[in-house]
Order: structure tokens, then sequence, then C-alpha cells
């Protein structure tokens, strides 16, 4: 099982890649402030999904407005499926 703090760690060097925005200006931004659509949001779940083998359901999708609350559903995910 994986700590919430590698999960985190983990999550922030995904998403650097994919925003090429820093790890530390992430947890202060929202998606759209990354310029973050719909479409490359999708990419992004796709790409988290397969490195955690975890699924993140269409309704949870919503929901994820920040780079924060991306991170924390795929900690409750990861539980989950633990």
């Amino acid at each position: 099982m994986i700590k919430s703090a590698d999960i985190e760690t983990k999550m922030l060097k995904i998403i650097s890649e994919f925003t090429s925005v820093t790890k530390e200006e992430l947890l202060n931004m929202n998606m759209e402030e990354a310029s973050i659509d719909s479409l490359a949001k999708a990419e992004l779940l796709f790409r988290i999904e397969d490195e955690f083998k975890i699924t993140i359901l269409d309704s949870d999708v919503p929901n994820l407005k920040s780079f924060s609350d991306l991170i924390d559903i795929v900690d409750l995910k990861t539980l989950e499926s633990a």
C-alpha cells in the first residue's frame, strides 16, 4: 500500500510533467489556472488511473476543481483498493 505522502509526491510529479507547472505552484492552483480544459483533464485522469491502478468515476470528475482535490481523490481511491 502506498502512503499518503508518497501519493502526493508521485501525483505532483505526474501533474507537473503534464502541465509544465512547478510542484510548488500546483497545490495553490486550480485546474483552470493551469489551462486544464475538459479534454486535458480526461487525459490526465487516464494517466493517473493507469499509474495508480484505480478508477476515478465520472461522478467524481465535477468535484475535481483543484490539484489538491485530485490528490485527495487518488489518495481515497488508493486506500479503497488496498
